[in-house]
This record gives C-alpha cells, sequence and structure tokens, in this order.
C-alpha cells in the first residue's frame, strides 16, 4: 500500500529502516567493494580496491606473509627430527627419533666468555655464560654505522650528521623540534580549539575555521574560503510581479503561490518590425523559442502575398466589396457582392461653373466599338453652332426677353427628327434580337419583330421553362423550376443544413454557435476570458483537455495530449492522442506539491489528486521543518 516516504536531501537528517544498494559500497566510501565474502575467510586488503576473502582454512593453515604481496595460506613443514601434528584449531612440534645420551658437558670461557657456574654437567643441570672484558679487536664488526655516520667503538662524534633519509619510527615529539610544516606533512598549527576546522586558506597554508554557531551551514566566501553562514539561503518569503512583465501573481506571500500571464500588464510600445520578437512554441522540439515580427511576416507570404520589411502586401486577390467614391458620378448596387451593379449617376457629381476648357465625354460613333471620347467645350461649341446657323435661312425675331421666332423657312431647310419637335419617326434601327421592317422614306410603315431561338442574340418565347441549379453545400433551391417564363413562377432559395464556403467567410456581429464548435487551420487563438470551461455542461467526473496535434489519422488528428484522467483523478500527458477520443489514458502524470504544517509528523492524508491508490509520487512539504515527502 502507497504511504509517505521522507526524501533525503541535503541538510535533512536521514530515518532509513533498510538500505539497498544497487552495487558494492567501495572501500574509498566506507565499504569492501565486494558484494560476497567467503564464509570463514580471512580478509585482505588491496588498497583502494576490494576486499578479497581467503578460503576457508584447513587444519593447521597459517597465515604466512612474504613481505611484498598478499600473504600466503599454508601449513608448517617439519625439519629434521621434528614432527607437526595438524588438529581442528592446533597445530603440535614434537622431535622425533633418538640421537644418544650426553653423560656429560663441560666448557671454559675464552675470548672474553666466562662461565660463570655449572660446568661440567655430569646428569641434569644448566650451564651460565657471561661476558667480559671483550677486546674490541675480537668483534667481527668494530664499527658501528648509524644514520650514514661511521664511528669506532669506544670513540665519540660530538656532532655526527646524520642522513634519516630512511629512518623509521622517529619520535617526533622527542626527537625534532619546531612545528612541522604542510610542506613536511604537517600542520604548521600547535594549538586547537574545540570545533575547530582546518582548511587551506593559501597555497601550502593551513588554517583554523573556529566553530560556527548553532544553526549556521559551512559556504564558500568571495575570497574563495570556507566560512560560517546563517542557514537562510533557499527560503523564499514572497514573490511579486516586476513592473511591465506580463505576470499576474496571487497570493505572493505564500504559502502556495500563483503565477499568470497577464497581457495587461505588458509595458505599451511602437512595434519595430524588423527588430521586435514575438514567443512562439517549436513544434520541432516543443520548447519556447523567439522570432522577429519580419521572418514571421516572410513565412506568412505565399501565392498573391509578398512581405517587405516585415509589411505584407498583396498582389492578387478577391475583391471583398466596391463602394461610391465621393462625387465619383456613379451608382453602386449591391456593393458586398456576390452580384455587384454599377451605373453612371450624374446628380452624384460635383457641382461647378464650367470653363470652355473643361471636358465633357461624348461617344464616338466612328470609331469600332463607340469608344467613349472626351472634348473640351471650345471643341464642341463650334460643331452645335454651325449644324444651327449654317442650315437655317429666313427671317429670325428675337424678343427682348429671348424668345426666337422663324418667320420663314427656305423650303427643305428644317431636317426632321433634329430641327423639330413631335412624333415623328424618319427610321427605325434595328437591336441585337429584333428584326425592323418598312422602315424607309417619310410616311412609312415600319415593324418590328423579335428574333427567338436558342443561340446567342435571339430572345426566349413565353412557353419556354427555365430551370435553376444550387450549389452542393451552398445553395439549395425547393422550387427552381418555370414551367413557362410567359407565365412566371417563384425560385425558393435557402441554405442545406452543412453549409460549405471554400473562400473566407467575414461575420461583422456576433457569431453564435449553438452546438459544437470546431476550429481548424487556425495560426493563433486569442481569448480574453481568464478560466476557459472544458465539457461544459457534463453532470458527472469525465475527462478533457488540450491536445496539439502533430498528425492526420483519416479524418482526425492526433497529437499530444494534456488532460484530466477522471478514473485516477490526475492531470496527466500522452501521446498519439485522437482528437475525437472520448478519453485520455495518460502516460505520465503531473506531480502535484502541496505544503502544510505537520509539525515533524508524516502527513497521514493521501493526496488530493490520485488519493491513496493513484496519487504516486506527488509531494508534500511540511512547512514546519521543510521535510519533503513523497508519496509512493
Amino acid at each position: 500500500m502507497a504511504n509517505w516516504k521522507k526524501v533525503i536531501v541535503s541538510g535533512s537528517q536521514a530515518e532509513l529502516n533498510s538500505l539497498a544498494l544497487d552495487t558494492a559500497l567501495t572501500v574509498a566510501n566506507g565499504g569492501t567493494g565486494a558484494s560476497t565474502l567467503t564464509d570463514g575467510g580471512v580478509l585482505l586488503g588491496s588498497g583502494t580496491g576490494a576486499i578479497t576473502a581467503t578460503s576457508v582454512l584447513t587444519n593447521g593453515q597459517l597465515i604466512i606473509g612474504d613481505g611484498t604481496g598478499d600473504p600466503t595460506v599454508s601449513t608448517l613443514t617439519a625439519g629434521t627430527g621434528v614432527t607437526i601434528t595438524n588438529g581442528a584449531g592446533s597445530i603440535e612440534i614434537s622431535a622425533a627419533g633418538s640421537g644418544g645420551t650426553v653423560t656429560s658437558v663441560g666448557i671454559t670461557g675464552t675470548d672474553g666468555i666466562d662461565v660463570d657456574s655449572g660446568s661440567p654437567i655430569t646428569g641434569a643441570g644448566t650451564i651460565t655464560l657471561g661476558l667480559s672484558n671483550i677486546a674490541n679487536d675480537k668483534l667481527a664488526n668494530s664499527t658501528v654505522s648509524y644514520g650514514g655516520v661511521s664511528l669506532a667503538l669506544g670513540g665519540s662524534d660530538a656532532t655526527p650528521a646524520f642522513d634519516l633519509t630512511d629512518a623509521t619510527d622517529l619520535p617526533l615529539g622527542t626527537g625534532t623540534t619546531g612545528t612541522l610544516a604542510p610542506t613536511r606533512g604537517g600542520t604548521g598549527l600547535t594549538t586547537y580549539t574545540t570545533g575547530d576546522i582546518l582548511y587551506a586558506s593559501a597555497a601550502n597554508t593551513l588554517a583554523k575555521l573556529a566553530l560556527g554557531t548553532q544553526g549556521q551551514i559551512l559556504a564558500v566566501s568571495s575570497g574563495g574560503i570556507v566560512e560560517w553562514i546563517d542557514n537562510d539561503e533557499g527560503d523564499i518569503t514572497s514573490i511579486i510581479a516586476a513592473a511591465n512583465a506580463g505576470l499576474d501573481v496571487t497570493n505572493g506571500g505564500g504559502p502556495t503561490v500563483t503565477l499568470g500571464l497577464d497581457l495587461n500588464a505588458l509595458g505599451s510600445v511602437a512595434i519595430d518590425v524588423a527588430n521586435d520578437s514575438f514567443a512562439f512554441v517549436d513544434a520541432g522540439d516543443n520548447t519556447t523559442k523567439k522570432e522577429s515580427i519580419a521572418d514571421l511576416a516572410t513565412a506568412m507570404a505565399g501565392t498573391g502575398i509578398t512581405a517587405t520589411n516585415g509589411v505584407l502586401s498583396a498582389t492578387t486577390g478577391d475583391v471583398e466589396s466596391v463602394a461610391n467614391a465621393t462625387n465619383g458620378g456613379m451608382e453602386v448596387t449591391n456593393g458586398g457582392g456576390p452580384d455587384v451593379t454599377i451605373a453612371m449617376d450624374v446628380n452624384n457629381l460635383a457641382t461647378a461653373v464650367p470653363a470652355i476648357t473643361d471636358f465633357v465625354p461624348f461617344s464616338d460613333e466612328s470609331a469600332a466599338g463607340d469608344p467613349t471620347k472626351k472634348a473640351t467645350l471650345s471643341q464642341i461649341v463650334p460643331i452645335i453652332s454651325g449644324s444651327i446657323l449654317t442650315n437655317l435661312t429666313g427671317d429670325v425675331s428675337v424678343t427682348a426677353a429671348g424668345a426666337v421666332s422663324v418667320n420663314s423657312v427656305q423650303a427643305n431647310a428644317v431636317a426632321l427628327g433634329t430641327d423639330t419637335t413631335g412624333n415623328y419617326v424618319a427610321s427605325l434601327g434595328s437591336g441585337t434580337g429584333v428584326t425592323i421592317g418598312s422602315n424607309t422614306g417619310e410616311g412609312s410603315t415600319p415593324t418590328i419583330a423579335v428574333d427567338y431561338g436558342t443561340s446567342a442574340n435571339t430572345a426566349a418565347e413565353g412557353n419556354v421553362s427555365v430551370t435553376f441549379a444550387g450549389t452542393a453545400n451552398e445553395i439549395e433551391l425547393s422550387q427552381n423550376t418555370f414551367g413557362t417564363i410567359g407565365g412566371g413562377g417563384g425560385v425558393t432559395i435557402g441554405l442545406p443544413n452543412d453549409v460549405t464556403i471554400a473562400n473566407d467567410l467575414t461575420v461583422l456581429g456576433d457569431l453564435e454557435v449553438s452546438g459544437t464548435a470546431s476550429f481548424k487551420h487556425s495560426e493563433n487563438l486569442d481569448i480574453a476570458d481568464r478560466f476557459i470551461t472544458l465539457s461544459s455542461g457534463s453532470t458527472t467526473a469525465t475527462d478533457g483537455g488540450i491536445i496539439v496535434a502533430q498528425a492526420a489519422s483519416g479524418g482526425t488528428q492526433v497529437g499530444e495530449g494534456y488532460g484530466f484522467d477522471a478514473s485516477a483523478k490526475r492531470w496527466g500527458v500522452t501521446s498519439s492522442l485522437d482528437n475525437d477520443s472520448g478519453a485520455i489514458v495518460p502516460l505520465d502524470y503531473m506531480v502535484t506539491a502541496r505544503a502544510t504544517n505537520t509539525s515533524g509528523d508524516v502527513p497521514s492524508a493521501a493526496p488530493i489528486f490520485g488519493g491513496s491508490s493513484a496519487g504516486y509520487g506527488n509531494i508534500h512539504i511540511d512547512t514546519s521543518t521543510e521535510d519533503i515527502y513523497i508519496y509512493a
């Protein structure tokens, strides 16, 4: 069953019921370096290498050294006249055989050897020998050499120059004077106080640091040596948001601090397109990086759009709307499309007094296609004046009020249709789809006939039916056929239940979605709301989360998912989560940390997220002792 287990960190006190190591504890760390040892074997050291063990010694075996390497396990070898008997934990040595019977032993002293007593021995007894009056020349070595100094026996040297290079067991306390320096293996110090700590204050120089006060810890000073400091280096007492940092800090004094991104807390500044950058998530390694606005504009440029110094320009594209220009002389109907009607509107022109040099438009009937051209009033007036004054002859009178009266007119001097008024038609011209007959000469009776047919420039008769067709997923027609054009009728146009819009859709008002909204192919999504409700309307525990799409899978997409697992009651992450999924099965769970005062006791309650069955890995901090526990 899972429970809270204390985490051992630097400065904390370990409380271990048992300790299991993956590898053998090395000699340098206080271990043997071996994972198994022979039962009953003798342990042999190997410097910093692992300790080895001999096999179990048999009867009479001893550890025999050679002065250079590991000792040898062996038994004693019996010599001449000696018998060795090995037993369990015992060795018996005894004489073997017989060499005869000694009846008398006598000795006299020579060359300084004296017989003090006991000679001769005729049975059992002891002979006592002594030395006296031995001349130096009687000795095999008449000189003594020590420490590189040779001295004849009986001689003296008041100031011998000893060489102690190979000297061992030299008594430093009585055999030397002064203080042993660090370069000679000493400390250079002669006194200590309880709690002093030795440290190197400089090259080849040792110093002592006095004992600090309770609660202080060792640290490295700015000068690069050890010192005692108060143990207050790691505590955070409060968190505040920096000015214009874009962060919102809630409960900054603890114990639970909430940090959030707040764009309104950022400083305002004019955008430098060439040098300013924005943050984005790199899909390659899922880390936050930055990119300049100019580079973003270059990346967004495509067909019909170019980017220059961070400015996007459209070279081709659809016309979204057509509007009247002020005093443009045009009338625009249905300017938002799709069918726009444009007509000339003289009333939409600005009012001004014309000058003789001003231009007026006219249709050039002498040119192919009757193109519209312009001419100045100075060019038009002579043409109009010449046509009237040249063709009109006779007596003309003009009153003071400006009324003109023609008193007499020469025969054939008036051109019908131009010089007269009335309902007289000189001739009719046929247009597209119309045939004119008998339209020549004065008094003629012209006829007009419509050209019917199915080809271009012909009219449709009234008994012809017309059928209208809609576009799949865009426009549907419930009534789409006229039995006859002449009979009239109605066409019912509507939107289907499922509407597909191939190009952009601009909604100027609010967009309300009653069903499920799915947004695809969006670059970025800006949401002003502080909280997002997922699985809205749920009345029971359910899964939910966010998916960052990585690949397409049929009609759906799969990606990296972050969500809440309702069955485990924990937040988690997973890979290859389908955006059509109804649940998340996390590969890893998010770890939560809770801080309360348990007065040094192990927390009793299971984690809130995951509970006792799935709360593994969550952390609890005892605020009274700063001890850390993990649920496992």
